[in-house]
C-alpha cells in the first residue's frame, strides 16, 4: 500500500488481500498524541504523571462507505475463460493424453496399438505446400535453451580438487623429504600457499613470486637459528632476529614508497590529460566564439 493512498483497500477495485484479516488491518489508521494531565501538571512522581498518552482516531473516509470485506469470487465460465488449460487439443493436449498401463491379463501388444492411434489421432497436421504435397523436413534445426547461471567465464571461485600426500615409505615420499628439506617446510611447498586465492594473488604476478621467494629465505633463515634452548646461543639468536625484523621493516617502507610513487604518477598524468582536455575544450569554445563573429560580420 502506497503512503499517498491509504484507502486503497476501499477505493480500488484491483486491490486484493490474503483475507479479512488483512483488510481490516489495512483500515486501521490511528494517530498516538500525549495529552497533558492539568491537576498534576507539575507533577515528576511516576503514578501522579502529568501527561498521558490517548490514541486518537486518524480516520477521514466518510460514513456512507462500505467497509465490510467482500470475498472476491468468480464464476467456472469466468474461470475456464482466463485460463487455455482445459483445452484438449490445444497446446495442453500432452497432458490429456500418456500411454496406459495395460492391466494384469491383457494383450500387451493391443494396449501399445490403441496407444499409438490415439497418438496418430491427435498428432499435429503437417504443413502442406502450395502443389498439396507435404513440405519436407528441414535437415537441421535450430533449439534454444535458457540456462539459470551466469554466462561467464568465472562464476564462482575455481573449484580446487584434494589432494593425497605419498605414503612412508615409498620413492615419491623420499623424494618429498628430501625436496621439503631444501625448502625448508613440512610436506609440499605449494600446500603453504593458502592464503593466495582466485582475485587476491590468482593468478600470479612479479608480488607474488616476489613474495613466495621472500617467504621462502624467511624459512632458510628461521632454520639457521641456534636453537632456542641453548642459553649460551641465545643474545646471538636475538641478535639476528632483530637484524632479520629491521630488514623486513626497511624492505616494506620500500615497498610502501614504490606503491606511493607509482599513485604518484597516476595521478599526474590524470592531472595532465584533465588539464589536456580543458584546453582543448576552451580552444574549441574560442574557435566556435570566432566562427560566430565571423558570421555576423565583427572583426577584432
Amino acid at each position: 500500500m502506497a503512503s499517498n493512498r491509504p484507502h486503497d483497500v476501499l477505493y480500488d477495485s484491483t486491490y486484493t488481500v490474503s483475507g479479512a484479516r488483512d483488510f481490516y488491518k489495512q483500515q486501521a489508521h490511528f494517530q498516538v498524541e500525549k495529552v497533558p494531565e492539568y491537576g498534576n501538571f507539575f507533577s515528576e512522581l511516576p503514578h501522579y504523571p502529568a501527561a498521558s498518552v490517548r490514541v486518537k482516531g486518524g480516520d477521514q473516509v466518510p460514513m456512507f462507505v462500505n467497509r465490510g470485506f467482500h470475498q472476491h469470487t468468480s464464476t467456472h465460465q469466468q474461470r475456464v475463460s482466463q485460463s487455455s488449460g482445459a483445452q484438449v487439443n490445444g497446446p495442453h493436449g500432452y497432458k490429456f493424453h500418456r500411454q496406459p498401463l495395460p492391466p494384469p491379463g491383457t494383450d500387451t501388444a493391443a494396449a501399445y496399438l490403441a496407444t499409438q492411434l490415439a497418438a496418430v489421432r491427435f498428432a499435429p497436421v503437417p504443413p502442406v505446400s502450395a502443389q498439396g504435397q507435404a513440405a519436407p523436413e528441414p535437415p537441421a534445426k535450430d533449439a534454444c535453451t535458457q540456462s539459470d547461471f551466469r554466462e561467464s567465464e568465472v562464476q564462482t571461485l575455481p573449484w580446487t580438487p584434494g589432494y593425497v600426500l605419498p605414503q612412508e615409505g615409498t620413492r615419491r615420499a623420499a623424494k618429498q623429504s628430501v625436496v621439503s628439506g631444501v625448502r625448508h617446510c613440512e610436506g609440499p611447498e605449494l600446500l603453504q600457499l593458502t592464503d593466495l586465492k582466485w582475485g587476491d594473488g590468482l593468478p600470479g604476478g612479479l608480488q607474488e613470486v616476489l613474495r613466495l621467494e621472500a617467504a621462502r629465505e624467511k624459512r632458510a633463515f628461521e632454520a639457521s637459528l641456534p636453537p632456542i634452548d641453548d642459553l649460551a646461543q641465545l643474545p646471538l639468536r636475538q641478535a639476528m632476529i632483530e637484524q632479520w625484523e629491521a630488514r623486513e621493516w626497511a624492505q616494506r617502507a620500500e615497498e610502501i614508497r614504490g606503491v606511493q610513487e607509482q599513485r604518484l604518477g597516476l595521478l599526474e598524468k590524470a592531472l595532465q590529460v584533465r588539464e589536456e582536455e580543458i584546453e582543448e575544450q576552451h580552444r574549441q569554445q574560442v574557435e566556435e566564439r570566432n566562427a560566430q563573429l565571423r558570421r555576423l560580420g565583427v572583426t577584432r
